[in-house]
């Protein structure tokens, strides 16, 4: 049976919007996050949620009453961190073996010895 609350390819919207708009992160990000905090999938999640509730409370700005802040809270309990930590792992290994390549090597400027 297929699952009707998929959005874009993600999980759900939530994830889909959570991963577009909070962790839409370059490779540089990605590949020091990867490299200082979040070895594998499960720490990248961590790191993922902190950095996402980091977020919500710069936003809230002292005020986690508020019913904005909850509201946003909710919405994120919904996120599916391990399909977005994945999709970091997916694109920094992608991003590894594009930099062994020899396109990679083309792509780079050569020096001229005079």
């Amino acid at each position: 049976m297929e699952n009707k609350e998929t959005y874009n390819g993600w999980t759900n919207y939530e994830t889909w919007r959570v991963n577009l708009e909070m962790c839409d992160l370059d490779m540089e990000e990605i590949t020091d996050i990867i490299e200082n905090y979040a070895s594998d999938v499960s720490d990248m999640m961590d790191y993922l949620k902190q950095h996402v509730g980091d977020i919500l409370e710069g936003e809230a700005n002292g005020d986690f009453d508020s019913f904005s802040y909850n509201y946003a809270s909710a919405f994120t309990a919904r996120v599916n961190f391990h399909e977005i930590a994945n999709h970091l792992f997916d694109s920094y290994y992608e991003d590894q073996k594009y930099k062994e390549s020899i396109e990679y090597a083309k792509s780079q400027p050569t020096k001229c010895w005079r």
